[in-house]
């Protein structure tokens, strides 16, 4: 098992990295829990982009909360004002 080289916690726990070496090189892994409002997730993105170490190669995985249309939206709370 390849060891972590560094690990960080970033934006109030919506996203988190991990780094490690690879024969030459340096992967990083980072996870997103990104918020439902399209503002707030582009706040997020800048944070964590401004906060991301230089590696060679990343991988990003997690819960992005994006939609192409809103009828692909599946439980959760509805984006409609009640009665609206």
């Amino acid at each position: 098992m390849t060891p972590i080289l560094h690990y960080r916690v970033l934006s109030c726990g919506r996203g988190q990295y991990a780094f490690y070496q690879i024969g030459l090189k340096k992967w990083g892994l980072l996870n997103i829990y990104a918020p439902n409002n399209a503002r707030d997730r582009m706040v997020l993105w800048k944070s964590i982009l401004s906060q991301l170490p230089s590696v060679d190669h990343w991988a990003i995985v997690g819960d992005f909360n994006m939609l192409e249309d809103v009828c692909d939206r599946v439980g959760g709370r509805s984006h409609t004002v009640a009665r609206s």
